[in-house]
Formats: C-alpha cells, sequence, structure tokens
C-alpha cells in the first residue's frame, strides 16, 4: 500500500492533542476550518498541506489505494466514486485530513495498559494525584473533584475516564455505566467510599471540555397514536437510517419496519428489526406481534 511520508513528529503531535482534548479522527474536518486558535487546528492544518502536496503528484490508482487502505470507520466518509472527481483540490484536501496516519496511530493499546506513569500529563500538571491513587490505580474521590458523564473536572482542567470505561474501548465514554454511578455517587457520597479509573496521560483544559449529546439521522413517517383504531390505516411503514451514521460500527441496525393489518375486528402490527452483514444482507434481528381489538 502506498503510504505518504509525512513528519511523524506533526503526526504524534496531532494525536497527542486529539487524544487530550477527545476529539476522534472521524471528526478531524470540523476541525480544519477552524480559527479560533484550537491546538488541534493548528497541527491539522499543517499535516494537510504537507499531505495536499503528496496527493497532488500521485496517480488515480494510487490514490484509490490509499483510500482503501484506510479503517472502515474513516473511509466511509470518503466518496471516491466518481473517480473524475479525485484531482480536484477540495476532494484532495478532505482526503489529506483522513489519510495523514494519524487516524490509524490515534489509539494505542499498549500505552493505555501499561503500569508506568511516564508521559502522565495528569500526573506532571497535578502531582498531587498520584497520592489520590490507590494500589489498583484507582482514584479515590473526594469533594476536590466535579463528576461529569464525559469527564471529571478538577482544578483548570478535565481528568479523562480510563479508555476501558469507553464502549467498545475506543468510543465516548460509557455514559450509561458513568451516569448511574455518578447519581449514586451524589445521593451517597456521605455514606460510601467512591473510586474510579483514570487515564493519566490525557488532560484537557477546562475550557476544551464539552457536554456531548449524540443523535442519528432516520427519515420515514412517525408514530400517530390516532391512528391506532382506524381500520384504514393498515400497510407497511419504514423508519431507515440515513447513511453514512456515525453508529453504523457500533449499531448496524439499518431499519424498522412495520405492517399494519386489520381482519376479523383484530388490528395486528408486525414490528421487524433489521440488520446490516457482509455481503450485505438483511438479517431480521427480532419481530413483534402486537394484536389490538377494534
Amino acid at each position: 500500500m502506498h503510504q505518504i511520508p509525512l513528519n511523524r513528529a506533526d503526526i504524534e503531535s496531532l494525536n497527542r492533542q486529539c487524544r487530550h482534548l477527545n476529539v476522534f479522527p472521524i471528526y478531524l474536518p470540523n476541525y480544519f476550518h477552524n480559527t479560533d486558535g484550537n491546538p488541534v487546528s493548528e497541527v491539522l492544518r499543517k499535516l494537510v498541506a504537507e499531505c495536499l502536496e503528496y496527493l497532488s503528484c500521485m496517480r488515480v490508482e494510487e490514490i484509490k489505494e490509499l483510500i482503501n487502505g484506510l479503517p472502515q470507520g474513516v473511509s466511509m466518509f470518503i466518496d471516491f466514486d466518481d473517480l473524475t472527481d479525485v484531482t480536484e483540490k477540495s476532494f484532495l484536501e478532505r482526503l489529506s485530513i483522513y489519510v495523514n496516519e494519524s487516524t490509524k496511530s490515534y489509539l494505542s493499546f499498549k500505552e493505555i495498559i501499561r503500569k508506568n506513569n511516564i508521559g502522565a500529563k495528569a500526573f506532571e500538571y497535578y502531582p498531587e494525584l498520584q497520592i489520590k491513587i490507590d494500589k489498583k490505580g484507582l482514584l479515590s474521590l473526594d469533594d476536590d473533584f466535579e463528576l461529569h458523564d464525559g469527564g471529571i473536572i478538577y482544578k483548570d482542567h478535565v481528568l479523562h475516564y480510563h479508555q476501558f470505561l469507553r464502549r467498545g474501548f475506543t468510543s465516548n465514554p460509557n455514559f450509561d455505566f458513568l451516569g448511574r454511578f455518578i447519581n449514586y455517587y451524589r445521593e451517597t457520597n456521605g455514606g460510601n467510599t467512591f473510586r474510579i479509573a483514570i487515564d493519566p496521560l490525557r488532560l484537557m483544559p477546562k475550557e476544551y471540555f464539552q457536554h456531548i449529546a449524540e443523535f442519528d439521522a432516520w427519515f420515514g413517517p412517525d408514530f400517530d397514536r390516532r391512528k391506532l383504531e382506524d381500520i384504514n390505516e393498515v400497510g407497511l411503514t419504514v423508519k431507515k437510517r440515513i447513511k453514512p451514521s456515525i453508529f453504523d460500527l457500533t449499531n448496524n441496525l439499518d431499519r424498522t419496519e412495520l405492517y399494519w393489518s386489520y381482519r376479523d375486528s383484530i388490528k395486528t402490527l408486525l414490528r421487524r428489526y433489521l440488520i446490516l452483514t457482509l455481503p450485505m444482507k438483511a438479517t431480521i434481528l427480532t419481530d413483534t406481534h402486537i394484536a389490538r381489538e377494534i
């Protein structure tokens, strides 16, 4: 596979800033045009400019090979079906954001599971935190910390939860678990002792902390309770996900099919959830029959 010989120090700097600020590679385009001095944006623009010079000299076949070598979660955001577009600067600029090698080396499990604290930015900045770490490596929580499901505010920074407290060990924090943990901590803090694992290699300045809300996009008619007892409201209804979706790798539900029928004074709903597998085949995940006498 073709590789672009970019400055390794710049790639590592980009990865480091992305990890500190919790910026995943798929969101890099949002930071490329950012002009507010974000550390990720500054390093990214430097790498994109260098990468663009190399891509401008490559053949279509070489560019296509580069795209095919990208992780699936990244390549799905690059549309190269129309190969006449690959020579346009706008396309090459967007491609440069993804093929600068940072997408492949963003996450290192070797660093996560190592037992020493070399390069632990949180401990370098706040050495007193090490006193609050127990023998199992857990942070003892007290009133010095402000817990949120996206991180722990401590003085002027945000401490990241450990990578293994993230969905699939790679995504955003496990909000469902952490939300329950934080609520229980706040309700019973006076009577219990709480500890939690953090990632000391990462440290986010508090001004960059954002509360995250994840949404997916679907199309299709909405459910209307007023039509439940209407015997003429029958047939097939489809709710389908808009592609591509950032949730494709963690939840590959493609669509929900709802079939309404009416017979012998009984209105029935058949509900089917379909997932996509490779090769592209629709597979029924589950189905439910709901009957209502009218």
